[in-house]
């Protein structure tokens, strides 16, 4: 294996050594790809973005799927001078679960690759180790999964990029002695915008969950480094945490990006997983943010204070962190949860889609992301929040939660509707912030999946008309309304960001609106919530009629009624005579009573609109035995 020679060290090379772009005609002349499918431009698998953000190909062709079109090669050049030690891939675990596939280099085996899931449309980037290659490598990738049924419209084995990286070999040195001077600062270089060209990044659906919960969104700046790196996590009592997941976001001065992938939380190593990156020309530099997240259900399990570490407190560093947690609480409503993320440039007015819930009641959407700051007082640029095409706020990436980072919650409740099943989420600015959106969350209360079949009355809720305002003036045609819902913002965190409905008979928050056109945070804890009057409880004199205004009562006791009626039918007929046994005539009066009687009481333990069918056969099997008692036996 080539290496450097003891008279040499390594020297790592920070760029790759050759990259190939798969689907990018242009990259593509230089690497001689073959075996592949057509270039997917104009896809939008796993994200991307209808060919905007990757383009890719498929290593098994979409319209001839068969075994003999199993394998697709591509080149990659270690130019003279270099050794490659590590091959990357990014490739997607889709829907298929089919997307298993072996690598090979220069006809050896290297690694399998085996798909672990088929929920999501999920990239992965593959990291394998190289033994210091040299030269013009070939690489050779083989689908090993049986072909799919929907191959003959999408593929198998889609691939986005392919990288080589590693080290140059430098003479050792002997250190000479130099006279001790003072060293004179040098300026950090300032890359003029023609060589800076800014890209858009993306954010993607991740995460999803139903259920009766909510989510819990709140995070911390930490540049420069801040007295306090604290994340107080409030949720229900006795609320269980489904997942939790920690973002943070590094700022880099491009092109080098440096690995902040290693955090700590609550002391526990804590690492994440590179989710976007984007070029920005920004007022004074050339920068690249990197999004970073980590699953950390494993530490955040309960309500409590989680410290934030592994930060620096330079400039081109980690600029702050958030947690995601997403609980389950039976005494919530039935909810959707929604978590996208990746890295977002609102230079470009990136836009994240929501997809998959139904007849949305009400809703909640939380922006999260790193950057931001005062608007620049030269240039204006505010970077507005948008949902559903509707401005939510252009003041809201002001360093709410410490320097350098923001979570903001707002109630998009007025612009969903009960026909929607998607949404859509917006940065829109001038890129002069630096500002990275890392994550959006979206909350959707929504019926049950399977409905009672004739429900019964609700109490009555009754509105306060009166609202109070909180905020700023502004453009009041953007104020958002927040029914059932609290918004506690204690420092700029945003807590419970999920509408949460009033429990019938419990006290409701204080009436508020919040004017989302020009919000101007507030360092004492404010909430926001819409008052209802819940009627208590029913008066005893109507509680009966009330009972039975519910069709599913009502014919219970009508089915309760019959039986008992059939049981006193079955009793002997000399009981109708005028010498009756009054002891055979109460057995059966009881017996009668008994079959009305029961159902009545079985509906305390049971649903209603459950039991009908079990008295109808009660029913049914009393009319039988009378029907021998009265015909047939006397036959």
């Amino acid at each position: 294996m080539p290496s450097c020679s003891e008279n040499e060290h390594a020297v790592p090379i920070v760029e790759p050594i050759d990259y190939l772009d798969v689907g990018n005609a242009d990259s593509e002349a230089t690497h001689a790809i073959a075996g592949w499918s057509a270039a997917n431009n104009s896809g939008s698998y796993g994200g991307c973005n209808g060919g905007i953000d990757c383009s890719y190909r498929q290593v098994i062709e979409q319209v001839n799927c068969n075994d003999d079109g199993r394998n697709a090669t591509f080149t990659l050049n270690v130019s003279e001078g270099r050794y490659a030690d590590k091959l990357r891939l990014r490739s997607l675990d889709g829907l298929s679960d089919f997307d298993s596939f072996d690598v090979y280099v220069d006809g050896e085996f290297l690694a399998n690759y085996t798909d672990v899931q088929d929920g999501i449309e999920l990239w992965n980037t593959l990291e394998y180790a190289l033994a210091n290659k040299t030269g013009v490598i070939t690489i050779l990738l083989s689908a090993t999964d049986a072909i799919w049924p929907s191959c003959g419209t999408y593929g198998q084995v889609a691939v986005d990029w392919a990288d080589i990286g590693g080290f140059t070999c430098e003479a050792n040195q002997e250190p000479t002695p130099t006279p001790t001077a003072t060293p004179t600062p040098t300026p950090t270089p300032t890359p003029e915008p023609s060589d800076c060209n800014s890209t858009a990044g993306a954010l993607a659906e991740y995460y999803s969950w139903t259920g009766h919960g909510g989510v819990f969104a709140d995070g911390i700046g930490l540049r420069p480094d801040p007295a306090s790196k604290t994340i107080t996590v409030t949720l229900p009592e006795n609320s269980t945490v489904v997942k939790a997941f920690m973002y943070w976001s590094a700022i880099n001065l491009n092109p080098t990006k440096t690995d902040f992938s290693a955090m700590t939380l609550n002391g526990l190593p804590v690492n994440g997983s590179e989710i976007g990156s984007f070029v920005n020309q920004g007022p004074d530099y050339c920068v690249l943010p990197v999004s970073y997240r980590a699953d950390v259900t494993e530490i955040v399990n309960a309500s409590g204070s989680y410290v934030v570490g592994g930060d620096g407190s330079s400039l081109f560093n980690v600029e702050g962190a958030g947690l995601v947690v997403v609980y389950s609480d039976e005494a919530s409503p039935n909810v959707r949860v929604m978590v996208n993320d990746g890295a977002g440039n609102d230079r470009f007015n990136v836009t994240t889609v929501f997809n998959g819930f139904a007849s949305a009641e009400q809703a909640g959407v939380t922006f999260m992301g790193g950057g931001g700051g005062a608007a620049n007082s030269s240039t204006n640029d505010a970077v507005a929040s948008l949902f559903n095409g509707n401005l939510l706020s252009n003041s809201m990436w002001d360093d709410s939660d410490g320097t350098e980072w923001d979570t903001d919650a707002f109630n998009v409740t007025q612009y969903v509707s009960t026909a929607d099943s998607s949404a859509t989420a917006q940065v829109d600015g001038q890129g002069l912030l630096n500002m990275n959106w890392v994550a959006a969350v979206l909350a959707v209360e929504q019926p049950e999946a399977t409905p009672t079949p004739t429900p019964s009355p609700e109490p009555t809720v009754t509105p306060t008309p009166t609202p109070t305002t909180q905020g700023g003036g502004g453009d009041t045609s953007h104020d958002i309304t927040l029914p059932y819902t609290e918004i506690v913002r204690s420092g700029g965190s945003v807590a419970t960001p999920v509408p949460t409905e009033s429990a019938p008979g419990q006290p409701s928050p204080t009436p508020q609106v919040v004017t989302q056109a020009a919000v101007t945070p507030s360092p004492t804890p404010t909430i926001a919530a819409l008052a209802v009057t819940v009627t208590p409880s029913i008066a005893p004199a109507t509680a009966l009629a009330t009972g039975f205004a519910s069709p599913c009562i009502g014919g219970l006791f009508i089915l309760a009624l019959i039986a008992g009626a059939l049981a006193w039918l079955n009793k002997p007929g000399k009981l109708l005579g005028t010498i009756a046994d009054k002891d055979a005539r109460y057995k059966f009066a009881l017996i009668a009573l008994a079959a009305f009687v029961l159902p009545l009481v079985a509906v305390l333990f049971v649903d209603a609109c459950s039991l009908q069918p079990w008295v109808v056969l009660e029913d049914a099997v009393i009319a039988a035995l009378l029907a021998y008692q009265k015909y047939f036996k006397k036959r």
